[in-house]
């Protein structure tokens, strides 16, 4: 998440792809305190994540996130990048109020 904010203002597409991996990232590690490791088949990998998520009630950040994402591509705007951040260490912060 650090790369996400310093890249902030700098280089977007790096901002989103480090927001995207940390959130990606912080899921997979939670997940993994509990056996979970999706990345072991990465032809399912998604696809569990996003079942786990669904059963988190992180799906429908997922989705914001998403919609954001292409809400950047299309009209070139950082605040779709400061909004993505946000929901991110959002979630980060609940999944670790969660799981400690």
């Amino acid at each position: 998440m650090k790369i996400a904010e310093d890249e902030l203002h700098k280089n977007n597409y790096v901002t989103i792809n480090a927001a995207l991996k940390s959130f990606e990232e912080i899921v997979d590690a939670y997940c993994a305190l509990f056996g979970l490791h999706f990345h072991e088949d990465p032809s399912t990998g998604w696809k569990k994540r996003i079942v786990w998520m669904v059963e988190k009630s992180l799906y429908e950040e997922w989705e914001k996130i998403v919609e954001l994402i292409y809400l950047f591509f299309k009209n070139n705007n950082d605040k779709y990048i400061k909004e993505i951040i946000s929901i991110i260490k959002k979630n980060i912060n609940n999944l670790e109020i969660y799981y400690n």
